[in-house]
């Protein structure tokens, strides 16, 4: 419950729940909870649209589960926040650990698939998969 005589204002959701801000020591992405079910609709959303089969879809929700728990162990953040910055140290991490060229090409088309989905659905106004480029190395 708020404080008494705190602002209340009315968040966007796009159809989410939304989620009250996290108490001291916890988790600082307000996604938090919330991000796996934003990839299963963005799963949902490519089946249905056509972008993806179901092998396809399989292995793009696999790649941005992984990328979410990464992110919340790492940084306390979610895939549906998360900065090129960071998407670079993610595919970094798992390249050095000796994942092959393939894996990684898949997970940034992964990575875009979701983000487009984001910005179609309004939830970022940027793209922080845009940028990647494996040619240098992420």
């Amino acid at each position: 419950m708020a404080a008494v005589g705190a602002p209340v204002s009315e968040p966007r959701t796009n159809g989410f729940e939304y989620l009250a801000p996290q108490p001291a020591g916890a988790l600082a992405d307000r996604w938090c909870g919330a991000s796996r079910d934003v990839i299963e609709r963005c799963m949902e959303v490519l089946l249905v649209d056509g972008v993806v089969g179901l092998a396809a879809q399989a292995e793009c929700r696999r790649h941005l589960l992984a990328l979410d728990n990464w992110l919340q162990e790492a940084a306390g953040k979610t895939a549906v926040t998360a900065t090129t910055e960071e998407l670079c140290g993610y595919l970094v991490e798992f390249i050095r650990e000796g994942l092959a060229l393939d894996w990684a090409t898949s997970a940034v088309e992964s990575m875009r698939r979701f983000y487009a989905f984001l910005q179609a659905m309004g939830f970022r106004e940027d793209d922080p998969a845009a940028e990647l480029d494996l040619s240098s190395g992420a």
